[in-house]
């Protein structure tokens, strides 16, 4: 080589963004459940689609003789073949609690 130029070529590829992201609630739990989230947005890898959790606060429900929480999204299942993370949210219920007063009038 020397001093001779020396031409090196490069070739770079592209991931795609091809990662997606879906929503689903684990049961149906109360009747009129809040709209899960949508995500449009694709990612490079199943890791950065993970990291990608809603964030969205729910307020509490009253449904029936209940008040429903929100609990969580879960950790998201991967699905290589189809290039998507499904994160499931659960929500958890507790009956009404009703105190009774007894007042004896004289």
């Amino acid at each position: 080589m020397g001093n001779e130029n020396v031409t090196l070529t490069g070739t770079w590829t592209s991931e795609e963004y091809k990662w997606t992201v879906e929503y689903q609630w684990a049961a149906e739990y109360f009747e009129n459940m809040p709209a899960v989230p949508t995500n449009d947005s694709k990612y490079k890898t199943s890791a950065l689609a993970q990291a990608a959790v809603s964030t969205t606060p729910y307020t509490d429900v009253e449904a029936g003789e209940k008040t429903w929480k929100f609990v969580s999204w879960d950790n998201g299942e991967v699905d290589e073949e189809n290039h998507k993370v499904t994160f499931t949210g659960t929500w958890t219920s507790a009956e009404y609690q009703w105190t009774v007063q007894y007042r004896w009038d004289t």
